[in-house]
């Protein structure tokens, strides 16, 4: 019986209650459900009681009941009952150090003649009084010592629907596997996240090994298996301790800052968020990349979305046309995960070749300082000058405007810091990135503001159904670049319903627990709030349209107000 989530003692005795009694002998059927204890009430439990040392347990159930009859009260011998208490070091602290949890179990065992066996990881009870009163009241103390390996082999042994090659990869990775899984705790490993891991690992290492048809991604096999059965642990571990789940990804599908200033070795901060110490720890020297299929799927996804677990890998392994470009071959061989594979002459030829693909402007702009640290490091085996690189960088950045498509993020790829040798260069770099990205910004937001103006005019049941079946889209939408006096227009045109409509779809859109704040929001909210209130300045309004205008500018000054709140509180 577990006591994880025990919060009192009778909460124990009704476990212990539930468990004895054979209608609720079902593991399916959870000990603390509210249905349960309802049915309780009408039981009569003396008949199962024996000597009656459960009657201090259940004495505030009503009268029993007659719902059930006798043949389902079997008798249960005390004498010869075996308890086993598991997860001793996860109830409530003061239980243990206020002695009644031991005090309790002792009891049962002075008291009542029963057998007890209680199992617990004390490498997690830190309480000194747990130690005192351990020692007036257990009798005997057997230490459980793993055997990784033996317990390893027979899980993967277990799996009924495994394949050779899962159970050759999962062998081959035995040591990092363990690394992972003893990263918390070094002295033992949790079995039930690695059967966890096993089981749902099983479905995505199948999809890679059975092959892509894209012959550069099939050739990588072993290194993408690699990458996805790391960060499959990871999120496994950390989903079963609580710490992410289907919602909360605290950051770790948005790493890209931090990442990046890990490459460049710029000065670090301790890290701030739950992600970023994730990645600190599961990552420290490698590449981190985030893979939203399998996150969703290992916290909680009803599939593996194996279409998108193919795009996201083509997109991060660069593939074009179904293979991988030269450019980005030279590229990936020069990341700081696969440096050690490369020979002395072999490092200088890759690097050559990756000067001469910049230059002829090969990669995305975003790369460039990334491209301009590989060829630094290391003493600059090429003997560059950074001056004139930096020029010639800038140059061919400037020169990709046309082609470059808006990056909503790519402010948080570079903070400088003085302790890096190469800050001035790697800012000189990445002010000419931002130029180019802030002209893009403007003419996607153009667009989008154009689309967004013509969906609520003549499309607006799209617009609509898509907002509210699509939850990713909420947070991709803003109004702010449509101008206010336009959209009060769409809205006076509108019919009653679609007013209404319209009001929801601001309420949607804008849902402060999920929209991300922007400055043009706030100004948008502000200007739309005078723009209606000169209008109703001029104009008298009545009858449902007059209700449905009222309506309207109520939540337009309820999100100008706490929008604005907002704005205040972050300064």
């Amino acid at each position: 019986m577990s006591l994880f989530g025990i919060k009192s003692i009778d909460d124990i005795k009704d476990r212990i209650f539930l468990e004895l009694y054979p209608i609720f002998q079902n593991k399916g059927v959870k000990a603390t459900s509210a249905i349960l204890k309802a049915v309780l009430k009408s039981i009569d439990i003396s008949q199962i009681t024996g000597n009656g040392f459960l009657a201090s347990g259940i004495d505030h159930f009503e009268e029993m009941g007659k719902s059930l009859g006798k043949d389902k009260l079997d008798y249960v011998d005390l004498q010869k009952l075996l308890i086993c208490f598991d997860d001793l070091e996860r109830v409530d602290p003061s239980l243990l150090t206020s002695n009644q949890i031991l005090g309790y179990i002792n009891s049962l065992v002075e008291d009542n003649n029963i057998k007890v066996i209680v199992v617990t990881n004390e490498n997690k009870i830190s309480d000194a009084k747990y130690k005192e009163i351990k020692e007036k009241t257990i009798g005997n103390t057997v230490h459980f010592h793993q055997d990784f390996k033996i317990v390893f082999d027979e899980i993967i042994r277990s799996i009924s629907y495994s394949t050779p090659q899962f159970i050759g990869l999962l062998k081959s990775h035995e040591p990092l596997i363990y690394e992972i899984l003893t990263k918390e705790d070094k002295t033992s490993v949790n079995y039930r996240t690695f059967k966890y891991f096993v089981t749902y690992f099983f479905d995505i290492c199948h999809f890679v090994q059975r092959g892509f048809k894209i012959r550069d991604l099939d050739n990588m096999k072993d290194d993408v298996l690699k990458t996805l059965l790391k960060f499959s642990l990871m999120i496994c571990i950390e989903y079963k301790k609580g710490i992410v789940d289907y919602q909360n990804r605290h950051g770790l599908e948005k790493a890209v800052d931090y990442v990046v200033k890990k490459i460049y070795k710029l000065k670090q901060p301790e890290p701030q968020s739950v992600g970023e110490k994730l990645i600190d720890s599961y990552f420290p020297d490698e590449t981190y990349e985030y893979f939203e299929s399998i996150y969703d799927y290992l916290t909680g996804g009803d599939r593996l979305d194996k279409a998108k677990l193919l795009r996201e890998l083509c997109h991060n392994y660069r593939i074009e046309d179904q293979n991988i470009p030269e450019h980005y071959k030279t590229y990936t061989s020069l990341a700081t995960s696969n440096i050690r594979k490369l020979s002395d002459r072999e490092y200088l030829k890759e690097t050559r070749k990756l000067l001469n693909f910049a230059l002829e402007g090969k990669y995305l702009i975003t790369e460039y300082i990334t491209i301009f640290y590989y060829i630094m490091r290391f003493g600059n085996v090429l003997n560059q000058k950074p001056e004139a690189l930096v020029t010639k960088f800038i140059k061919r950045i400037k020169s990709k405007s046309v082609e470059h498509v808006y990056h909503p993020l790519i402010d948080q790829y570079f903070r400088g810091s003085s302790e890096s040798e190469f800050d001035l260069y790697y800012g000189s770099i990445f002010a000419a990135v931002k130029e180019v990205n802030e002209k893009a910004r403007v003419i996607t937001l153009n667009a989008l503001a154009v689309n967004l103006e013509e969906e609520l005019a003549f499309r607006f049941y799209e617009l609509y159904n898509r907002v509210v079946s699509e939850t990713d889209q909420q947070n991709k939408i803003s109004f702010s670049n449509i101008q206010p006096e336009k959209f009060l227009q769409i809205f006076l045109k509108s019919d009653n319903l679609k007013k209404s409509e319209i009001t929801l779809l601001i309420r949607i859109i804008y849902d402060s627990n999920k929209h991300i704040i922007e400055p043009a929001d706030i100004v948008f909210f502000g200007k739309l709030k005078e723009v209606i209130e000169s209008y109703l300045y001029k104009h008298k309004v009545s009858n449902i349209s007059g209700e449905m205008l009222s309506t309207f500018q109520q939540e337009i000054i309820r999100k100008h107000q706490e929008y604005d709140l907002y704005k205040n509180l972050s300064q």
